[in-house]
């Protein structure tokens, strides 16, 4: 469990300029998460390669059964 703890020393907690300047762009902070949160992978019968390794491997596994 995180542990918090509270600015008691009363620092100055406010951004800087770079990091302000660096979260100004809407657009590329909403695509980065959407990159990050969206999966967008093929299912399995959509991706070609894939779907050949599991093929392969399930006759090996056959093969080396009925031996």
């Amino acid at each position: 469990m995180r542990r918090f703890t509270l600015n008691k020393e009363g620092k100055n907690l406010e951004p800087n300029l770079n990091q302000i300047k660096r979260f100004k762009n809407f657009s590329r902070i909403y695509s980065d998460y959407e990159l990050l949160a969206k999966k967008r992978t093929r299912p399995l019968y959509k991706d070609p390669k894939l779907y050949l390794l599991f093929v392969i491997i399930g006759i090996l596994i056959l093969l080396l059964f009925f031996e």
